[in-house]
């Protein structure tokens, strides 16, 4: 068993992963002493040196990035059943094509226009303004997403790290 003393014991688990531990059960701290099982002591000395709690930070602000985008992302979705979703893409194709034509077919539209008991012009127009509301909230979120990731590879010090925003409120919304 392999052990280090830590000056910054909120990194421990970052030391573990860089030794080849990754197991968070093989790994343990002792006041400011971690201990790694299964790892030479040299590994661990190794992945200390190498070490870097602004690498760390960076990382764990992109993983938090994306995880914030991701329930943003969900949250446009959030009260629709999965099954409706998967027919987006259908129902977007003939929206958009009857928008181009209304002379175009739409067979899944008309159906469930049909049984839901709009009008099939109406339900075409609804489902073109969804179309169109859903392609801009995600552009809008992609492009943050994207942003704010580039501001995080591009900063040099923690400083400039820790100015980063990351905010995935739709314009608009309160």
């Amino acid at each position: 068993m392999a052990s280090i003393v830590l000056t910054d014991i909120d990194h421990c688990s970052g030391i573990a992963v860089l030794a080849g531990q990754p197991d968070i059960e093989k790994y343990w701290l002792s006041g400011n002493v971690l201990f790694v099982a299964d790892v030479p002591q040299e590994s661990l000395e190794q992945a200390q040196a190498q070490y870097s709690p602004f690498q760390s930070m960076k990382t764990q602000t992109i993983e938090k990035n994306n995880s914030l985008f991701e329930q943003a992302m969900l949250a446009l979705t959030a009260d629709y059943p999965p099954s409706e979703i998967s027919s987006w893409e259908r129902q977007r194709a003939e929206a958009l094509a009857w928008q181009a034509d209304h002379a175009a077919p739409t067979p899944w539209i008309d159906i469930a226009a049909q049984v839901r008991g709009v009008p099939r012009a109406e339900y075409l127009q609804r489902t073109v303004a969804k179309v169109q509301l859903f392609a801009q909230a995600s552009a809008f979120l992609v492009g943050r997403r994207q942003a704010i990731d580039d501001a995080i590879r591009r900063a040099t010090t923690m400083a400039e790290l820790e100015a980063i925003r990351i905010d995935y409120t739709l314009p608009g919304a309160a």
